[in-house]
């Protein structure tokens, strides 16, 4: 570890840490205490949380209280909430990836080791990310409907075993036994698609599943939603999808609509689950989503 770098610009600001205690171990949190103060971070506001509903709140806690830059210990879920907390406020994010799947870190290709994510904190670039919302939620990595939402299923128990394997075995049984909804799209008020449909998927970040990487062409900055309406039922139309997707020609593709936009509707025949960055949610008949461009500050290396 090395120690806090001549002239960093960033390491006397005030750091506050959220840590989820489900995801984080006493170990992890102790080392980042110490990497941070090896790079001049003195000044460490720390929240241990016993669940990771309560990062909303803590978060803008926080910043009330004067942070500059919020750590964020925990999985894709608890990044979410502190984006609900930060977006607009200009105070930045640094996230410590514990939780199964950490697609937001992967997708912006930042830091997992600890005294990496110090040194991003206290010496490295801020740079402004688009989020996206849906239905007045916060959301940095994807919302929807369907298929998605049976992937998400699995257990706190079954995740702690199987780890991503328990993702993988939720989503075959989606590609074997989900049937079709009815759905209407529309694109920046304008119709998009209209029929059956397993599954609706908005997208503000893509990100890799496997070896397969949904929307390739997303960017953090890119001030748009991408979006794809599939209608694969059974294994066969499922496995010809994703054949697809492995050499990143989706767009090819009967089995999948796909286009983008900075506004974007779904209205169901009724009431459904729905998912935000992985999280299942209530129901709703409507899902209402747009984009927020330069909404979020995140912490990132130096170039």
């Amino acid at each position: 570890m090395a120690p806090a770098e001549a002239g960093s610009t960033q390491a006397g600001q005030r750091v506050a840490v959220i840590a989820n205690m489900e995801k984080m171990s006493e170990e992890d949190a102790g080392k980042l205490r110490c990497a941070l103060e090896a790079y001049g971070i003195t000044n460490q506001d720390w929240i241990e949380l016993a669940q990771g509903a309560d990062v909303k709140q803590s978060v803008a806690r926080a910043v009330k209280a004067g942070a500059k830059t919020i750590v964020v210990c925990g999985g894709d879920g608890s990044v979410r909430l502190a984006a609900e907390a930060l977006s607009g406020t200009g105070v930045a994010l640094s996230v410590v990836p514990e939780g199964t799947g950490n697609v937001f870190v992967a997708g912006l290709d930042l830091p997992t080791d600890l005294d990496e994510i110090a040194k991003a904190v206290a010496t490295g670039n801020r740079k402004t990310i688009d989020t996206g919302t849906c239905n007045g939620e916060i959301f940095n990595l994807m919302a929807g409907s369907g298929f998605d939402v049976g992937m998400m299923s699995p257990s706190d128990e079954e995740k702690a075993r199987l780890g991503f394997l328990a993702y993988i075995r939720a989503a075959i049984g989606e590609m074997l036994s989900r049937r079709s909804f009815q759905v209407e799209v529309a694109i920046d008020d304008t119709p998009f698609y209209s029929g059956p449909s397993s599954g609706v998927l908005v997208a503000k970040l893509g990100s890799k599943k496997g070896f397969v990487e949904t929307f390739p062409d997303a960017s953090p900055t890119d001030g748009l939603l991408h979006v794809a309406v599939i209608t694969a039922v059974g294994p066969w139309e499922w496995l010809g999808l994703i054949a697809l997707a492995l050499v990143r020609r989706q767009k090819k593709s009967g089995e999948a609509k796909i286009g983008q936009g900075a506004k974007v509707s779904a209205v169901f025949g009724t009431a459904r689950q729905f998912e935000l960055d992985g999280d299942i949610q209530g129901r709703a008949a409507k899902l209402e989503c747009e984009v927020k461009p330069g909404s979020l500050v995140i912490c990132t290396p130096q170039d």
